[in-house]
């Protein structure tokens, strides 16, 4: 459905967005009627609430119930976080451009497409019936939130200075009790979406002529399956049967230049690949109980997305005690730990979304859906935009206000407007068509009931009966206790039995075809991964296949269609490898310690695959007729033996590292750029690993790649070799890089910490060890956009946090962890950047979880009292 302006601006009930702002001071009935009746008889707690913060900027809150604690819980949020607690909000509400302007819109108007509001709130009304005792301990997080904004307006608390920055010259809104909810439907979507992938996908054959429409893109580069049972497969020698042809318009040479530029602008949809997280059994650790590790890797930030706490009721009646780290914006904890039970998480990728090009009826009040016709709701949005130099947009008449019409087709998606698209609606629809996309997160689902029910599990069967409630946000979840490892995913997955007959829904798919439509059917509780204490004592996740259908480079003769997309293995290949050797070389001796250095491994899988292919290619220069050219060039060679001893490992410190990312970028380009056209500079945006695949399936030997490389493979690596030696020389001013050792890894890459009001608020960017596809990610590409190599190359993502968790003889989790920056986003606080040197440098520290070591930890004590004042 097309953006466009309308007269009518009335949204409807299920979309409409935040209330009018009001100004900073709130009428006395509007302030009790947010904090549930205090001052009018009834205390604010049942309670006070002891709040403990420690030594790590981690808040302890020890209420008498859990709903006590959940609204200490909501207070030191908004008292460590409220400027990004308010953002937040503004993203999943569509909302942020009123404050940040035209950069902002594209992300408002997905907001609102998506509905975020609507289902955030259709998913509290349905929790109020079903679990009235838990939306109520969501509602007292709320009322902590607005109990703080209400200290803020009264001057008892400080207004962050980003508020003041801004020149709102007020607090925010008060938080609803949906708002908890519409920010979870959000997270829940970035956990999800494969909407970016699906879209190049769909483009590919047009935008990209030169790779075959059936290339196994699917292909892992590294055979590793999470599920005990999954084998390894043996690479297909042939292609599968060549699918029909889209029946998709034929680009002008103007088109052409429209896409190419919306390639390089478009901002990607897709979540980032870098998490890790695995177990280990009791039998094979020195302590002869479990270990467990995890590293969520998303887009850092300053502050970071995470917020860490400790919420316990337990031993005064309630069901509390877990530690751990949570979105802010979301209640409770999301990863961490409770007395007996510890876990984490990676996203899953399992397919569940699916996009069709449909045909619309003349007046376009109607859509054809597998040949009938299916009325479209529209509805109204209003998305108002800060004018550059000019104050936030309100709604009496400031800013930029934009009505557009979003359409959808209840229970069969939303339209996509041309907006949000990486291409131009016209490469995937002709004239008279639209694109509709439908995800299984358009609905009233209980992600926010879930999380609440692993962060009260008391053993690992409580933990799993938790997990197989979460609907949306498919996520490999693993935990363990001192005795047993767990692995569970849990989602709705479509099925979508047309795959075996041509079907692809991991691309654009033909509307009017009723087999490629969703049937409501999903997969069932055995064709979703689980295992628990298997044979080979160790469980491990790294965004990979958790099956083993793509291993032969196709997903249509498996037993059933999960998902087309999956981290191509490199990480989890190498958790494994080095598991094993651990195991092997270490019986019954594992440790921490292990853990935590296969946690910071650098080694590069990329490098494995060109180095080897790199020796090949300069031992045939003086036999080889295309490389006559470089035969009087022994610096060339030089320069690649220093690659030969090197030990893959993408540290700060390493020259080689340099050498070897130069080469593989130049080298990428050579090999493959002709083929991928303007699609090329997307793929080394939206994610570099993807922009290797190609090449290396060709350097592995893989049958369909090899006909990419018409120059031949010696050529194509020699060249670059050439290309990486002239860079070298100009990059660092220096005339025989084959022996120099003045530069390094932490001159060229490092990770960046934007602030979301950019300027003096961001943090800066910082040399990190990692590189693309190791277990240490720090994802960067060296091409621009337009092709031509970057100075230096950012990760804009990396480890929210990184935990390494074993157990105390009493069964008791015990955590050492991580995480950049600090847990407050106060400049002024000792919390603001104290973690990020240990981030930064891999140090651990202990989760402080028993009373007797928060307490010695403690550096700042507060008492919430009944009245809802907070004292020293």
């Amino acid at each position: 459905m097309s953006v466009r302006p309308v007269k009518s601006t009335s949204p409807s009930p299920r979309s409409s967005s935040l209330p009018p702002r009001r100004r900073s001071v709130l009428a006395p009935a509007v302030a009790l009627a947010l904090l549930g009746a205090c001052g009018s008889g009834q205390p604010l707690l049942s309670d006070d609430v002891e709040i403990l913060i420690d030594d790590l900027g981690v808040p302890h809150i020890y209420g008498a119930t859990d709903e006590d604690t959940m609204l200490g819980s909501g207070y030191m949020m908004a008292r460590m976080r409220l400027f990004q607690l308010e953002m937040v909000r503004r993203q999943a509400y569509g909302r942020q451009a009123e404050l940040l302007g035209e950069r902002a819109y594209s992300s408002d108007l997905g907001a609102r497409m998506f509905d975020f509001a609507g289902w955030g709130r259709a998913s509290r009304a349905a929790l109020r019936v079903e679990n009235p005792a838990l939306a109520q301990q969501f509602e007292a997080f709320v009322r902590g939130i607005n109990l703080f904004i209400q200290r803020v307006q009264r001057g008892e608390e400080k207004l962050p200075a980003e508020l003041q920055a801004t020149a709102l010259d007020h607090v925010p809104e008060p938080f609803s009790q949906d708002d908890p909810y519409v920010i979870g439907k959000m997270l829940s979507f970035g956990m999800s979406s494969s909407l970016d992938f699906e879209l190049l996908m769909s483009a590919l054959g047009t935008l990209a002529p030169g790779i075959p429409a059936n290339f196994p893109l699917t292909t892992p580069t590294r055979q590793a399956y999470t599920m005990p049972g999954a084998l390894p497969s043996t690479p297909a020698s042939s292609l599968r049967p060549e699918p029909p042809a889209a029946d998709l318009p034929e680009l002008s040479a103007r088109q052409q230049e429209q896409v190419a530029q919306r390639l390089h602008t478009a901002a990607p949809i897709s979540p980032k690949l870098g998490s890790n997280n695995w177990a280990v059994a009791g039998r094979f650790t020195a302590s002869g109980r479990s270990m467990l590790a995890g590293d969520p890797h998303q887009p850092l930030g300053n502050p970071g997305r995470f917020f860490v706490q400790h919420l316990s009721s337990l031993d005064r009646g309630g069901s509390l005690d877990v530690i751990g780290f949570g979105f802010t914006g979301a209640p409770g904890v999301q990863l961490g730990h409770t007395r007996r039970v510890g876990w984490t998480a990676t996203t899953n990728f399992a397919d569940v979304m699916d996009m069709w090009r449909v045909k619309l009826s003349p007046s376009g009040d109607e859509a054809n859906l597998g040949g009938v016709w299916k009325p479209i709701l529209s509805r109204n949005e209003v998305i108002r935009v800060r004018i550059p130099g000019g104050p936030p947009a309100t709604a009496d008449g400031r800013g930029d206000a934009r009505t557009v019409t979003l359409g959808e087709i209840p229970g069969y998606g939303v339209f996509l407007p041309d907006d949000l698209l990486p291409v131009p609606k016209f490469v995937l629809a002709k004239a008279g068509e639209d694109v509709l996309l439908n995800w299984t997160g358009l609905a009233t689902t209980k992600e926010a009931a879930m999380y609440a029910g692993l962060c009260k599990s008391s053993s690992l069967a409580e933990w799993d009966a938790a997990a197989q409630t979460l609907e949306v946000g498919a996520v490999n979840l693993i935990a363990a206790d001192a005795n047993s490892i767990q692995y569970r995913v849990h989602a709705r997955v479509p099925r979508r039995n047309a795959v075996k007959t041509g079907s692809q829904p991991w691309k654009i798919l033909d509307g009017s075809d009723p087999k490629t439509l969703w049937t409501g059917e999903v997969l069932g509780e055995l064709e979703l991964p689980a295992a628990k204490n298997p044979d080979r004592g160790y469980l491990c996740t790294a965004n990979n296949d958790p099956w083993g259908f793509t291993g032969d480079g196709r997903v249509d003769n498996d037993p059933f269609y999960y998902s087309y997309f999956f981290d191509p293995g490199d990480r989890a290949h190498r958790i494994e490898s080095e598991l094993k050797r651990l195991i092997a070389s270490k019986p019954g001796k594992l440790t921490l310690d292990d853990m935590r250095t296969l946690q910071l491994d650098a080694y590069s899988a990329v490098a494995e695959d060109f180095v080897p292919a790199l020796r090949k290619a300069v031992d045939a220069i003086p036999t080889d007729a295309s490389l006559v050219a470089y035969r009087n060039r022994p610096e060339l060679s030089a320069l690649a033996a220093r690659l030969w001893g090197w030990d893959r490992q993408m540290r700060r410190d390493s020259t080689e590292a340099v050498v070897f990312f130069a080469l593989a970028n130049f080298a990428t380009n050579r090999g493959i750029g002709d083929e991928l056209g303007p699609f090329m500079g997307r793929l080394w945006q939206v994610e570099p690993a993807f922009a290797y695949k190609p090449l290396r399936m060709a350097l592995q030997g893989h049958p369909a790649a090899k006909p990419l490389l018409q120059q031949g493979q010696n050529a194509v690596l020699v060249a670059a070799l050439a290309e990486t030696y002239d860079w070298l020389k100009r990059r660092f001013a220096i005339a025989k890089p084959e022996t120099d050792t003045s530069f390094s890894w932490r001159q060229v890459h490092g990770a960046r910490f934007d602030h979301i009001l950019g300027g003096v608020w961001n943090a800066g960017t910082f040399p990190v060890d990692g590189s693309v596809g190791t277990v240490n990610v720090s994802s960067s590409a060296m091409s621009a956009e337009d092709g031509r190599p970057r100075e230096t190359w950012t990760s804009h993502d990396g480890s929210l946090y990184r935990m390494v968790l074993g157990f105390d003889p009493d069964g008791t989790p015990r955590a050492e962890v991580n995480f950049p920056r600090g847990n407050d986003a106060d400049k002024d606080s000792r919390f603001y950047r104290n973690a990020h040197p240990a981030w930064l440098d891999g140090k651990y520290t202990v989760l402080r979880f028993k009373r007797p070591e928060v307490e010695a930890g403690t550096v700042e004590r507060y008492v919430l009292g009944r009245d809802g004042q907070l004292r020293k």
